[in-house]
């Protein structure tokens, strides 16, 4: 605080006139973005709130669960938390909130696709109602394949080395794999429960080794 002072007293008059405004505004700024964020974080909470009452309700039935969890799993968890505390988001941010909408519609996927035909009966046409079981199985792979290959950008952009992304996203795409085709050999019943904690356990791995790698 001393030293700010004589700072401010060793500058010539007219840049000690200058110097005072600009400081005055670096002052705001903080409360200016403190009420903007507050506002931000009220508008997403009723957004959230409306759209978990529209899910049970009604989108459910009408496959869109895929979409919401993308979006209410990832980008507003994800971007949200950074934009409260950087003031601003990134291309990196994105991406990450897409890996981790992609990662956790997996455990959906699995979940839809053990209760395929109690959903059927009850009128919820969920993506694996829709489709059919062969959908369900290739689309649990391919989400964990699209998270996995939007790791990619952080291997461009030089925050992974290609060590990194084999010992990170590609680790995860392996015990995604090997949970897939035990997915397959159940294929019904109360046993595919245990796919729904090798899923969890995977999702969880890719978080901790992509938390590792990037940092």
């Amino acid at each position: 605080m001393k030293k700010d002072t004589q700072s401010i007293y060793d500058l010539p008059q007219g840049d000690l006139q200058e110097e005072q405004p600009r400081r005055l505004r670096q002052k705001k700024k903080p409360r200016k973005w403190l009420w903007l964020t507050l506002i931000v974080l009220v508008v997403l909470g009723a957004v959230c709130i409306l759209f978990a009452f529209l899910y049970t309700t009604l989108l459910s039935y009408r496959g869109w669960g895929d979409v919401l969890v993308l979006v209410f799993f990832g980008f507003v968890p994800v971007c949200g938390t950074y934009y409260v505390q950087a003031y601003t988001l990134n291309m990196d941010v994105v991406v990450l909130s897409l890996v981790s909408g992609l990662a956790i519609d997996t455990l959906l996927m699995v979940n839809n696709y053990r209760d395929r035909e109690q959903d059927a009966v009850s009128g919820k046409c969920t993506l694996v109602v829709r489709y059919g079981k062969k959908f369900g199985e290739n689309m649990y792979l391919a989400l964990g394949i699209a998270a996995v290959l939007l790791c990619f950008w952080f291997v461009y952009t030089g925050k992974l080395t290609p060590l990194e992304f084999i010992w990170a996203p590609c680790v995860y795409l392996y015990m995604h794999a090997l949970t897939w085709r035990k997915m397959i050999q159940i294929g019904s019943g109360k046993k595919l429960n245990s796919i729904l904690g090798e899923t969890s356990r995977n999702m969880l791995f890719l978080g901790l080794l992509l938390a590792v790698a990037l940092n």
